[in-house]
């Protein structure tokens, strides 16, 4: 039932859906969300195994853990720059570029641009924590490892974001 000419019943529209907090006018736009604005803490996997990251996305689905990947140090240098990742898993020995000079390379990044360190988790099988350390990593995680074991690690580290 309209109540008037198509501009007051407009208007009532207008006002009516105004109070309740939802925007339906063309012409006041909220701003679009950003991959960056997600409450997700997001994860960069980085492994040439591509069964590796098959596996660690299963073990990251359904959680609260926003995933993505890289297959080698090369692209997840160019990703770490070019978004924001709260943690970052990195295999050591990968070809093109290894994890210990991407891992070199983020740090050395982070600190030119003044940006907090992104908590980077040396995924390995190499058993020496103390040598996977050495690069600049904040925590050592063996391979093979389970579900649980992962989400323990990403649990027990505080997030750049936060």
């Amino acid at each position: 039932m309209r109540l008037g000419p198509p501009n007051i019943q407009e208007a009532i529209n207008k006002t009516m859906t105004l109070r309740s907090g939802a925007v339906s006018d063309p012409a006041i736009k909220e701003p679009a969300p950003t991959p960056q604005a997600s409450l997700r803490p997001a994860v960069l996997i980085v492994d040439d195994s591509v069964d590796n990251r098959l596996l660690l996305r299963a073990f990251l689905k359904h959680t609260r853990f926003e995933v993505d990947e890289a297959d080698n140090g090369v692209t997840a240098v160019a990703r770490v720059k070019a978004e924001k990742y709260d943690f970052v898993l990195m295999d050591l020995l990968m070809p093109e570029m290894g994890g210990f000079e991407a891992i070199r390379s983020i740090r050395r990044w982070e600190s030119s641009q003044g940006l907090n360190p992104t908590c980077i988790i040396a995924f390995t099988a190499w058993a020496l924590t103390a040598e996977t350390l050495k690069c600049g990593a904040d925590v050592h995680l063996a391979k093979p490892t389970t579900k649980e074991k992962l989400l323990e690690v990403l649990n027990s580290r505080r997030p750049r974001s936060i």
